[in-house]
């Protein structure tokens, strides 16, 4: 009994923590060379599978590109030596909620627009250095040059 009540507060407790993490805004669908993600301080190696959270940045080295599916079908491709913030995302239809805001600081992005490029065109928002792109339900590749 002592056992029962035992793992029964453990799984309360670790339940909570669930709880606390917030949604994902996709996950790493493709990849081939070299990425990482930096979440907080925490740089990870990416993987296939990994998990990606509004305020995560994605790097990838020289031979890398990195292919992700984001919860509304939003996929982005990014290529070699590129630099990506997912500075924003929320897919909440019922609520009325639905944001993607990214930052290109370096390097090629593909982007094809899923559900919130559809439903809410003037909520997607992608930055570079030089410009903000607004996609409306359509596709694009936009590609920044330079040490930046």
């Amino acid at each position: 009994m002592k056992h029962l009540l035992l793992a029964g507060i453990a799984l309360f407790f670790s339940a909570g923590s669930a709880w606390a993490q917030p949604d994902s805004a996709g996950y790493i669908k493709t990849l081939s060379g070299q990425a990482r993600v930096i979440r907080g301080e925490n740089v990870l190696p990416a993987e296939i599978g990994q998990l990606l959270y509004p305020g995560d940045a994605v790097r990838t080295d020289e031979n890398g590109s990195v292919g992700i599916l984001l919860e509304d079908d939003t996929l982005l491709s990014l290529g070699p030596n590129s630099h990506l913030n997912l500075e924003d995302y929320a897919f909440n239809p019922r609520e009325g909620l639905l944001s993607i805001a990214a930052r290109l600081i370096k390097g090629s992005l593909a982007y094809v627009s899923g559900a919130i490029g559809r439903l809410a065109p003037d909520k997607v928002r992608v930055a570079t250095p030089d410009a903000v792109i607004s996609s409306y339900g359509t596709r694009f590749l936009v590609k920044v040059e330079g040490n930046r």
